[in-house]
């Protein structure tokens, strides 16, 4: 049943297929686009990434993940449920917003 109305609806837009004139509409449409991102805001975002990594290596913050990993699972082997560290869902938050923020700065 399914399979007969796939088929008289394929049959039916092939058959009633119209080609609409472009009249260069398309490329008028691709020329009024915003350009890419500028050369500033990419060197800018590169950099801010940079220092992000430095602060981060330098802050030892490979140690902070393994021993945050670390004192969940012991945690969560002494407890059976996991109490996390407040400064952990505010640290959790903050890198949450700024990404969210970033993601919706690439949008416009």
């Amino acid at each position: 049943m399914v399979e007969d109305d796939d088929k008289l609806i394929r049959s039916f837009f092939n058959e009633n297929k119209k080609e609409i004139e472009d009249n260069g509409f398309s490329n008028r449409v691709i020329k009024s686009l915003p350009r890419r991102r500028s050369l500033t805001a990419s060197v800018v975002a590169i950099a801010l990434t940079i220092i992000a990594l430095i602060l981060f290596i330098v802050y030892d913050g490979f140690l902070g993940i393994i021993y945050l990993f670390r004192d969940l699972f012991i945690n969560f082997a002494q407890n059976g449920s996991l109490n996390i560290d407040p400064s952990s869902i505010v640290i959790a938050v903050v890198v949450l917003s700024v990404l969210a923020i970033r993601k919706i700065c690439t949008l416009s």
